[in-house]
C-alpha cells in the first residue's frame, strides 16, 4: 500500500469519513479490480465526493500513478 497527497508524496496515514453511498462505490470499484485475475497496471478507478469537492483515487499496486 502506498497512500500518496499527490502523486509522488508520500504521507503516511489518511483518515476517510465516507456517507454509505461513497462507500457502496469505493467497494463497487475494489470489486471491480479484484474480479481481474491480474489487474493490468493501467487499472485505476475515481471515486467523488457527493459534492464533487473531494476525490479518492486508487490504482493497483504498481500501477501508473494517477494524477
Amino acid at each position: 500500500m502506498r497512500i500518496e497527497s499527490d502523486p509522488g508524496t508520500v504521507i503516511p496515514s489518511v483518515h476517510l469519513w465516507l456517507s454509505r453511498n461513497e462507500a457502496a462505490e469505493v467497494r463497487d470499484r475494489l470489486d471491480e479490480m479484484l474480479a481481474q485475475e491480474d489487474p493490468p497496471g493501467t487499472w485505476h478507478a475515481h471515486v467523488s465526493s457527493a459534492d464533487f469537492r473531494s476525490e479518492l483515487s486508487i490504482s493497483a499496486e504498481g500501477g501508473v500513478r494517477v494524477p
